[in-house]
């Protein structure tokens, strides 16, 4: 029979979970997923949800609905911001662990499918959904956005 009091067991799952989330993100689990799949124009089309603490308030994420961000292999480009050249390597998670450890909110907005490819393109992170759906962060709020285009 097995038996753990309650600190045990708590130390336990915080144990399992940190050695679940390395073996998710580790190099031995990073997928090579096309940069092609985030290369292009996307159109913010809406607020899915945001960190705790945030440059812009709600009102100034919703005035960046229909804005176009530019992700080019040498570069993105969002309103006037000019982000350094991307890494453009994708790596693929277990959306709700990434997403609590790295912003401290769930997937239950975000809708992401398990696993999730991610981008990091300097200033922005890019949770690919599909081949013209994305989910994408800025200031720290998380937009879906869609190819523009198309």
């Amino acid at each position: 029979m097995f038996f753990c009091d309650l600190v045990s067991c708590r130390r336990y799952a915080a144990v399992s979970a940190s050695l679940l989330a390395l073996a998710v993100t580790s190099p031995a689990a990073l997928a090579v997923e096309s940069n092609s799949s985030v290369i292009g124009d996307w159109r913010l089309v809406k607020v899915l949800d945001s960190v705790d603490i945030t440059s812009l308030d709600d009102k100034g994420a919703s005035s960046l609905l229909g804005k176009l961000i530019k992700i080019r292999k040498d570069g993105a480009r969002f309103e006037s911001y000019k982000c350094q050249p991307p890494d453009l390597e994708s790596t693929r998670v277990v959306p709700d662990l990434y997403l609590r450890k790295e912003a401290g909110i769930d997937n239950s907005r975000l809708k992401l499918p398990n696993p999730v490819t991610v981008f990091d393109i300097s200033r922005a992170t890019v949770f690919v959904k599909s081949r013209d759906r994305v989910v994408l962060t800025w200031d720290g709020y998380f937009f879906q956005a869609e190819r523009a285009g198309r």
